[in-house]
Formats: C-alpha cells, structure tokens, sequence
C-alpha cells in the first residue's frame, strides 16, 4: 500500500527548504579585491580589499578576479579561514596564475 503526502504538506516542505537554503546564502558575500595587481601582496592588509576588511569568514568568499599585470604573491600574514576563492586574470592574455605564501 502506497502513502500519498497531502499536498499542502509536500509544498510546505518545498517552501521551508527553499527559506533555509535562502536563509544561508543571504549572509555571504563575495568580498572584492581592490590592492595592487603585480608584486608580493599581503592578504591580511584591510586596505587591500573593499570594505577595508580582509576575508576571513566561513561564509565570505574572495574575490580575485582583475586583470592582474603579473603573477602576483599574495601572503598570508596570519591564518585566515574562507569559503571560497574566485581568481580569474580577466586581462586579454589571461595568463596569470596565483600564488598564496605563508609570509
């Protein structure tokens, strides 16, 4: 014999699971590189990213994505905890790779 969901409660279920995926993403952010493009390059600087606050969040990701000049060094001065990092050289070369230090 098969159960059948009383259809008010399945689409319940649908919104409820909708509201806690929204719920969840609604706090990250993509936090947006803003330092220089070429050389060594020091991850924990404020000022190196909009906001003037470096990424260090669970819920944050870094965003990387510039048309960087050089391949850059970015050091991490201190741990630093993300969930995520979007890096991209979005110059017309398109050959720069990423470096990240412990300096």
């Amino acid at each position: 014999m098969k159960t059948r969901l009383n259809p008010f409660f399945r689409h319940g279920i649908l919104v409820s699971s909708l509201a806690l995926c929204l719920g969840q993403a609604a706090g990250a952010a993509d936090i947006l590189w803003n330092g220089a493009l070429t050389g060594t390059l020091d991850w924990n600087t404020g000022g190196n990213w909009t906001g003037g606050s470096f990424v260090n969040s669970t819920t944050d990701r870094a965003d990387l994505r510039a048309d960087w000049a050089t391949t850059p060094t970015i050091n991490l001065s201190a741990p630093v905890t993300v969930n995520g990092i979007l890096f991209n050289d979005t110059g017309s070369s398109g050959d720069t790779t990423l470096t990240l230090g412990n300096g």
